[in-house]
């Protein structure tokens, strides 16, 4: 959280603000996505009984309907995939601990408005690299939800052709 100290800076404040909301998104389109995965799961529970339930009561289905059935069966394989990769760590640029440690013996003992513009400067650095990886999660994110309601729109058709 920013330092609103005499000593903050609020260059170095605005950075850190964006990283926290880069980190917030994060969370929340992983939240989603876990969401998705267990949609999707209930679903094709729920897929496999009514075709467990038709089967042991000799009712069959029209053609046509199972046709859609499995259209919509493999539209939420789909969705649950997609979003597991919502949760996929992709590459980001981090400070490196070795440089880090370089930087830390090089300029130690410097004026602390110094290394805040360098603090700054490489949360700076950082935060595209966060930004993309959360933009990658997103796309995954969209992908996952208009699958998972292109099937229940096929599921729909299914037990439509069904009645």
């Amino acid at each position: 959280m920013p330092d609103n100290t005499a000593d903050s800076n609020p260059y170095d404040d605005l950075v850190t603000r964006l990283l926290d909301n880069e980190d917030a998104q994060q969370a929340s389109l992983e939240s989603r996505a876990a969401s998705l995965i267990t949609t999707a799961g209930a679903f094709i529970t729920i897929l496999f009984g009514i075709t467990t339930f038709g089967h042991r009561n000799m009712t069959s289905l029209p053609n046509a309907s199972i046709v859609f059935l499995g259209i919509g069966l493999a539209l939420l394989v789909l969705s649950a995939t997609v979003a597991v990769l919502v949760h996929q760590p992709l590459r980001t640029l981090y400070v490196d601990p070795d440089a880090m440690l370089d930087e830390l013996r090089l300029y130690w003992g410097e004026p602390r408005q110094d290394a805040q513009i360098r603090i700054a400067a490489t949360r700076a650095r950082v935060l595209p690299t966060v930004r993309h990886a959360n933009e990658k999660k997103a796309q995954f994110l969209r992908i996952s939800t208009a699958s998972q309601v292109s099937a229940m729109l096929t599921i729909a058709v299914a037990i439509i052709l069904a009645l």
